[in-house]
């Protein structure tokens, strides 16, 4: 899975729905996949349930033009689909734990924005600052989710943001605060090459989900991919003796919350105007 993959540590292996030959409804999927078998039909029997990530990603076959859901060899219990999406390569890997990340592939060059969703860091009433915080930065775009890291990566990474279509960034931070509702955290990520979308999800609703998220997220990386290169933007900019500032981040007189005054002029934790 990546960047997702290295910030959470591979998982052990052998459970769930892939592992091995044990008896039950999981293994009865797996049969025949890698064997040389033909793939099976992409569509789960009227009445069937969804028992793990095999069969919730069965739905996404079709959608993404793919031939099969496909097991990682290194892994029993992580299952993927590979194909496209408005003719970007796309996929969606779905684990036993379950944790699900959708990725598409895009060139974003030194564009960069990585969002988290981890309600746990919304400051309690009147927390102060962390002395220990080693001079990171740690802005909200919305309630729960925020842009986090030195005073240049938040910049730029805000600057991304806000040149985001006003529809396209409500659709993203809308995605990635009600997506995955059953894991503490949510990750977005474009950066490099790829662009990736991840947290916790039910069989019942993988294939929903991924389908709205993807949706979300084509038209995501064509926006950042038609975003000035933010380096060479700040540059160009000072040759040309123009002054260019990143979306101001305010501190909230209520909560201590830090939030990027572009777009929202209230605190969105806790809600609190914005003073100047």
């Amino acid at each position: 899975m990546g960047l997702f993959r290295w910030i959470f540590g591979r998982k052990g292996a052998g459970q769930g729905e892939g592992a091995g030959a044990g008896a039950g409804a999981g293994a009865g999927e797996d049969a025949g996949l890698g064997s040389g078998a033909a793939p099976r039909v992409p569509t789960l029997p009227p009445g069937s349930v969804v028992v793990g990530p095999r069969s919730a990603l069965l739905p996404l076959v079709p959608l993404l033009g793919a031939r099969e859901v496909r097991r990682n060899p290194d892994d029993d219990g992580e299952f993927e689909v590979r194909g496209a999406v408005a003719g970007r390569p796309a996929r969606v890997v779905l684990d036993d734990r379950p944790w699900m990340s959708i990725e598409l592939k895009g060139s974003f060059g030194a564009r960069m924005l990585v969002l988290c969703r981890d309600p746990s860091k919304v400051p309690k009433h009147g927390e102060a600052d962390d002395p220990w915080d080693d001079g990171e930065v740690r802005a909200f775009v919305a309630r729960g989710i925020y842009v986090e890291g030195a005073r240049e990566h938040v910049d730029s990474s805000l600057r991304i943001l806000a040149a985001l279509a006003e529809e396209t960034r409500v659709g993203l931070l809308r995605a990635l605060g009600r997506l995955f509702r059953d894991a503490p955290v949510a990750l977005f990520c474009a950066a490099g090459e790829q662009l990736s979308l991840a947290g916790g999800a039910v069989y019942v609703d993988a294939a929903a989900e991924a389908e709205e998220a993807l949706a979300v997220l084509v038209e995501v990386a064509a926006q950042i991919e038609a975003t000035p290169d933010p380096v060479q933007a700040i540059i160009a900019a000072a040759q040309a003796g123009i002054a260019t500032a990143a979306p101001q981040v305010a501190s909230c007189d209520y909560c201590g919350s830090r939030y990027a005054v572009a777009w929202e002029y209230a605190c969105p934790n806790c809600g609190a105007p914005y003073r100047g």
